[in-house]
C-alpha cells in the first residue's frame, strides 16, 4: 500500500500459492496420484478521499482456484457396488492409456474481477454502494445432479459473468437503536457452456447460472439498553433455478422471512458473573418454503422455531 497524497491511496498486492492433491495407498482401486496446483493471485487498487467522510475506489483483481478433490476422484463414490459400474479418476487418456494428471477433466477457475465504489462514514451514519463486473473462465458451476450422499455434482463451465450492485447501510437515529440493510442486486449468466446427457449435448449460453438469485435483501433493526437488547431481521432472496437448464419445474421461488432474537442479563448475587436469558424466534410468520434445491430435488425449510438459551458466566 502506497499513499501518494493525503487523499489518494495506492494499492498493489500480489499472491503465489502452491499446493496439491495426493492420493495413494487406495484400497479399493488402487488410484494414486499427485496433482500439483500453481497460482499467481494479484491485486491492484486505488482510493481516493473526496472529503474526510467519503471515500471512493476501484480495484481490479485475479484470482485462480483448484477444485475439489472429488472433481478429480470421488473416492466415496468408488466403494459403491461394482454392479453400479467403475467411478475412475478424473483426468485425460495418456498415448499409454494412463492416466495425464496434468489434464483433469475439471479444470481450475480463473476469475477477473472488477470493481468500483463510494462510501460515507459517518458516527451515526454508514452507506456504501459496490458495482462490480467478474468473469470466470472453466468456473466450476452445479450441473443440477446429485451424487448418492446428496451432494451437488459440479463441473466447468467455460466462460460465465457475474455483474451487480451490493448497497449498504447503518443509521443509529438515537442512543440504543440501530436500523441496518444491504441488498445486492445481479446479473449472473453462462456466456459459453455446453452440458453433455444421455439426452444429447445442451448449448446452455445465455442460460442463469444455477443457484445464484438476482435480488437479496436483508435489514434489521435492533435495540440496546444496558441489560438487554432486541431486534428484529428480515431477508428477501429471490427466485432461482435449480439447474442451469432454466427448467420452471428446477426453480426455487422468492421468499421472505422475519426473525426475533432477544437477550436480558438478569440481576444475579455475588459469587456469579452474569447470567443471560436468550430467545431467538425463527420464521416468526410461519412461511412455507423451500430453501434449496439441486436439480428436481428440493428441500423445504423449517416452520416457525423457537430457542430458548441460558448462559452463566462465573
Amino acid at each position: 500500500m502506497y499513499r501518494a497524497t493525503e487523499r489518494l491511496t495506492c494499492l498493489a498486492d500480489a499472491v503465489l500459492i502452491r499446493q496439491s492433491y495426493r492420493l495413494y495407498d487406495e484400497k479399493y482401486l488402487h488410484t494414486d496420484f499427485t496433482k500439483p496446483y500453481l497460482f499467481f493471485n494479484p491485486k491492484l487498487g486505488v482510493s481516493y478521499l473526496l472529503r474526510p467522510d467519503v471515500k471512493v475506489y476501484s480495484t481490479f483483481a485475479r484470482t485462480s482456484r483448484e477444485p475439489r478433490l472429488k472433481n478429480l476422484y470421488d473416492a466415496a463414490e468408488a466403494s459403491t457396488p461394482a454392479s453400479w459400474g467403475p467411478v475412475m479418476p478424473q483426468f485425460a487418456l495418456a498415448a499409454d492409456s494412463s492416466y495425464n494428471v496434468n489434464d483433469p477433466l475439471v479444470k481450475e477457475e480463473t476469475m477477473f474481477d472488477w470493481e468500483a465504489g463510494a462510501g460515507l462514514e459517518r458516527s451515526n451514519l454508514h452507506l456504501s454502494v459496490n458495482a462490480y463486473y467478474m468473469i470466470f473462465l472453466n468456473e466450476i458451476v452445479k450441473s443440477g445432479r446429485l451424487d448418492r450422499f446428496g451432494q451437488p455434482v459440479t463441473g466447468n463451465a467455460e466462460r460465465t459473468l457475474h455483474r451487480g450492485i451490493e448497497l449498504a447501510g447503518m443509521w443509529r437515529p438515537s442512543p440504543g437503536w440501530e436500523l441496518s440493510a444491504n441488498s445486492t442486486l445481479s446479473y449472473n449468466r453462462l456466456v459459453r457452456h455446453r452440458q453433455y446427457t444421455w439426452a444429447g449435448v445442451h448449448v446452455l449460453d445465455g442460460k442463469r447460472i444455477a443457484g445464484f438469485p438476482d435480488v437479496l435483501a436483508n435489514a434489521r433493526l435492533s435495540y440496546r439498553a444496558q441489560r438487554f437488547s432486541l431486534s428484529m431481521a428480515g431477508r428477501y432472496v429471490g427466485a432461482f433455478y435449480t439447474s442451469n437448464l432454466e427448467d420452471p419445474q428446477e426453480q426455487v421461488p422468492a421468499f421472505a422471512l422475519l426473525d426475533f432474537h432477544g437477550r436480558w442479563r438478569v440481576p444475579v448475587a455475588a459469587g456469579v458473573e452474569a447470567v443471560e436469558l436468550q430467545l431467538q424466534v425463527n420464521n416468526v410468520l410461519n412461511k412455507l418454503y423451500v430453501a434449496h434445491g439441486e436439480g428436481d430435488a428440493f428441500f423445504p425449510a423449517a416452520e416457525r422455531n423457537v430457542f430458548l438459551g441460558l448462559q452463566v458466566e462465573l
